[in-house]
């Protein structure tokens, strides 16, 4: 999905209700919809790195269930590093 911020300047809250118009959000609620992300416009490279670290932490805490670092990336405060490094690369995985 492809598209831009429709809330920008005064408006503009810096979370994903800036990609809607309220018209938009008020269509969500009439139809029950409270989930945003199936409409969040995320790039595809974005979106399958996501799912690529995500998919590795689980399987590497499944061969390392007391890593103390894996289990880490679970805390918010580490939330950058699991998303934007390449952590995973000190387990052999490139």
């Amino acid at each position: 999905m492809r598209s831009k911020k429709k809330r920008t300047g005064k408006e503009e809250t810096f979370t994903p209700i800036d990609f809607f118009t309220q018209e938009e959000i008020d269509e969500f609620n009439r139809k029950g919809i409270n989930n945003l992300e199936p409409y969040l416009p995320i790039p595809d490279y974005i979106r399958k790195h996501d799912e690529f670290v995500f998919r590795v932490r689980d399987e590497l805490l499944k061969k390392f269930p007391n890593d103390e670092f894996l289990n880490s990336l679970y805390k918010e405060e580490n939330i950058e590093i699991f998303f934007t490094y390449t952590w995973y690369e000190k387990y052999g995985i490139k």
